[in-house]
């Protein structure tokens, strides 16, 4: 099985800049252009993202291993 390269596309701004709305549209086309597409964002309304966040209202520092 032959599998094609693929891309990662990240968008970044602050909240309002209109993120949401250009990979809604980004993703609509690349669809119309029969391209797979896989749309993700940041865990920051889910469990880890909670944790994160927590860690850092709390003053806790986070250490990798």
């Amino acid at each position: 099985m032959r599998k094609e390269g693929g891309a990662l596309i990240a968008l970044e701004g602050i909240d309002g800049a209109g993120k949401s709305t250009q990979i809604n549209r980004l993703s609509r086309w690349l669809r119309e252009q029969n391209v797979n597409v896989y749309v993700t964002s940041e865990p920051t309304n889910r469990k880890w993202g909670a944790v994160i966040r927590n860690f850092s209202r709390s003053g806790r520092r986070i250490h990798a291993v």
